[in-house]
Formats: structure tokens, C-alpha cells, sequence
């Protein structure tokens, strides 16, 4: 039985970790940082904003294709009753 020695806060504030992080814009890059937080909290951090960016993404996508829907029905109407009164 090797029991593990238990970390006290300032053990657990000086470790310092290497984590690869998302750049801002593109998907596919990734750059190494050396931060100060542990992996833990770091990985608490990264899963609160995925959750709030999926939560965002969904209601704009519906938002925005019930408005566009509508306006296209609008125009078309409008077109074809110019139309006829020129022919006639």
C-alpha cells in the first residue's frame, strides 16, 4: 500500500503546466503555453465556455432563418404583381 502524499494549496499554485491552447480564430491551430493554473482548473474553464458558446450558436442560428424566410415570400409577391401590369 503507497499511500500518496496529499498537495497543499501552494504546492498546487506553483506547479506549472504546459497545455496546448485553441488560438482565437482558426480550427486547427494550437500554440503551447506555460501557465501557472493547474490542469484541473484549467480544464473546468475550458468546459464552462463550450457550454456557453453551443448555448449562444443555437439560438441565433434559429433566429436568423425564420427572418430570412419571411422576407423572401414578401419580394416574390411584390415582383410578380409588377409584372402583370406592364403585359397588360
Amino acid at each position: 500500500n503507497i499511500k500518496e502524499k496529499k498537495k497543499s494549496n501552494k504546492d498546487e499554485e506553483k506547479t506549472a503546466t504546459r497545455t496546448t491552447i485553441k488560438t482565437a480564430m482558426p480550427a486547427t491551430k494550437t500554440t503551447t503555453m506555460v501557465t501557472s493554473t493547474t490542469k484541473a482548473a484549467q480544464d473546468e474553464r475550458l468546459q464552462r465556455r463550450r457550454r456557453r458558446r453551443r448555448r449562444r450558436r443555437r439560438r441565433r442560428r434559429r433566429r436568423r432563418r425564420r427572418r430570412r424566410v419571411r422576407r423572401r415570400r414578401r419580394r416574390r409577391r411584390r415582383v410578380r404583381r409588377r409584372r402583370r401590369r406592364r403585359r397588360r
